[in-house]
């Protein structure tokens, strides 16, 4: 076995995917793949208009954002035109997870030569060049049996944790969840604080900013003069929302809803998923704030109490509880 430089457009086909704006996206159930580096790409669940292809069992590469991410999707997806598809010349062979696992980093190593100002064109793609492997020096095509037995034999060597599915016990029907407002019926809206270099002194406070990552948490401060909350949740300029049950402050990117009922952890989880479902229509380009949280609207299940609709918190504990990972958040709750 031999390793070679050579052309990705040697043994790739490649095709950059379609452009839609997001007030074009319905929601759906088909992976739309775009430029971020988490999800395996995937920017949202869509209904994909009639004009943009349908691929399956192929990998994709992002142009732009996080510039070449590289990801392996088996089932069917549309891709944005932040990202490339590609897929093997090679007719003889089916591509599989273990090749592309081994792919993937091979490919990822022309990251370092692109970034945010220098995106992976139709143009550059045709010159990028990485190294595979073949059986001699005389093949016609990669060893891409090489490459299936050497992840197969890693995969042994790891100690996978297995975890059970149970079914869910409620069935979810949302046609009669009833609408609320996120500020005023829900929340009250606050906005984080400004910050400076200077202003950022170590201490034991987490700092939480735009990001997924670490779930926004950028460092520990000491929030001298910075307003502290806990039992929260938090929405950044990017849509991420997360609940955070622990004493925190945060810069100007974020949000705060601080609920004008009793939350824990279950309820938290539930109705930050569903906020979650609407982070799609944000990005570095059209980010959220508050004027969009004024406006933010989610269902929820209710009940009616003196001809009133409000929350029902009950509901939404008992399907957290009957999801398939509850028996781990049961063991968080009570560590904490």
């Amino acid at each position: 076995m031999i390793w070679k430089d050579v052309l990705i457009i040697d043994y790739f086909n490649f095709k950059r995917g379609q452009r839609l704006i997001d007030a074009d996206i319905v929601g759906g159930d088909i992976p739309y793949i775009s430029s971020s580096k988490e999800k395996n790409g995937r920017y949202a669940y869509i209904s994909p208009p009639d004009f943009m292809e349908r691929h399956e069992n192929k990998l994709t590469i992002a142009n732009s954002g996080s510039v070449g991410f590289f990801f392996y999707h088996p089932y069917e997806f549309v891709a944005s035109d932040h990202a490339t598809v590609l897929w093997p010349k090679d007719d003889s062979m089916v591509l599989n997870e273990n090749i592309a696992l081994f792919l993937k980093p091979i490919f990822e190593t022309v990251k370092p030569k692109f970034n945010f100002g220098r995106e992976i064109s139709d143009n550059r793609i045709r010159k990028l060049m990485i190294k595979l492997p073949f059986e001699d020096e005389n093949s016609k095509n990669p060893d891409w049996n090489y490459m299936m037995i050497q992840i197969s034999q890693l995969k042994k060597a790891i100690d996978f944790q297995t975890i059970f599915h149970v079914p869910t016990n409620y069935a979810i029907k949302t046609e009669n969840w009833h609408c609320f407002r996120l500020n005023n019926e829900l929340f009250k809206i606050y906005r984080g604080t400004r910050l400076t270099k200077e202003t950022r002194l170590f201490g034991n406070t987490p700092l939480v900013t735009a990001g997924y990552l670490n779930q926004g948490v950028a460092s520990y401060i000491d929030p001298k003069g910075m307003e502290v909350y806990s039992n929260c949740i938090t929405i950044d300029m990017f849509g991420n929302c997360f609940y955070r049950d622990y004493e925190f402050c945060c810069d100007d990117n974020i949000l705060v809803l601080q609920p004008e009922f009793c939350i824990n952890l279950k309820v938290a989880l539930f109705i930050i998923s569903v906020i979650n479902l609407d982070k799609f229509k944000f990005s570095f380009g059209r980010q959220y704030r508050k004027k969009h949280v004024i406006k933010h609207v989610i269902k929820l299940p209710s009940i009616s109490i003196s001809g009133k609709q409000i929350p029902d918190f009950d509901y939404m504990e008992r399907i957290i509880t009957s999801t398939s990972y509850s028996n781990l958040l049961q063991q968080f709750e009570h560590k904490n």
